[in-house]
C-alpha cells in the first residue's frame, strides 16, 4: 500500500525526510519499496564532507540486483548511515531509514515537497516512477 506521512517532507527522487531540530533522517518512500522491494544503500561516505542537495552520493541496491541512484535531499554532513535496514517493506518510514544528516542550510527544507505535493506530482503521474 502506498502511503505518505503528513509530518514528513519529500524529495523528488522518492525520498522522505523527517526533520528533527538541526538533523534530518532520510529514507525512501513506500512508492519505491512497493516497486522494488527491499533495498540497501551503497555509498562511501566522507563524514567530513559537506554534501549538497541534489548530489548523488551512492546507489540503492535491490535484492533483485538492480541499482538506482541515491541523491542527497538536503545539504549537510552525513553523521550516520543505516546499511542494514530492516527490509520491512511494509514500513519504510520506521527502521528503514538510510541516512542521518546534520542540516547545513535550513532553507533547503523549503525546497522539499509536502505530502500533498508529493502525492499530486508522483502518485498521480506514473511517468515519474522509477522504471
Amino acid at each position: 500500500m502506498n502511503e505518505t506521512r503528513s509530518t514528513l517532507k519529500y524529495y523528488s527522487c522518492h525520498e522522505w525526510v523527517r526533520i528533527l531540530a538541526s538533523f534530518a533522517i532520510v529514507g525512501v518512500t513506500d512508492f519505491v519499496s512497493d516497486l522494488k522491494g527491499s533495498i540497501r544503500l551503497s555509498c562511501n561516505v566522507d563524514y567530513t564532507k559537506l554534501y549538497v542537495s541534489g548530489e548523488q552520493i551512492g546507489t540503492l541496491e535491490t535484492l533483485r540486483g538492480e541499482t538506482l541512484p541515491f541523491y542527497m535531499p538536503i545539504s549537510g554532513y552525513i553523521v550516520s548511515t543505516n546499511n542494514h535496514p530492516s527490509h520491512d517493506t511494509s514500513n519504510p518510514y520506521g527502521n528503514d531509514w538510510l541516512l542521518i544528516v546534520k542540516i547545513e542550510d535550513a532553507s533547503d527544507i523549503k525546497e522539499l515537497m509536502s505530502e500533498s505535493e508529493y502525492d499530486i506530482t508522483f502518485r498521480l503521474s506514473p511517468m515519474f516512477a522509477y522504471a
